[in-house]
């Protein structure tokens, strides 16, 4: 079973492309490192509620999708 920090990564990951936004642009406007940004797009890292839910925002994400990997868990 995959980690919740790999599952959100890669949900992270598969909606950044389908929107055609980098790595880069997505941490300039979360307003995290880029450094950190593929971290937690590579599950390496947890990131916080807040920046999970502006991410989520931003490549409009479900928030129901992280609240059943949260639950999985």
């Amino acid at each position: 079973m995959a980690t919740l920090e790999k599952e959100f990564g890669r949900i992270m990951r598969r909606s950044r492309k389908a929107s055609g936004i980098t790595q880069e642009t997505l941490a300039e406007i979360v307003n995290i490192s880029c450094v950190y940004c593929r971290q937690i797009e590579h599950g390496e890292h947890r990131a916080t509620w807040i920046t999970w839910l502006r991410i989520c925002s931003v490549l409009q994400i479900d928030i129901s999708e992280i609240q059943k990997l949260l639950t999985a868990e």
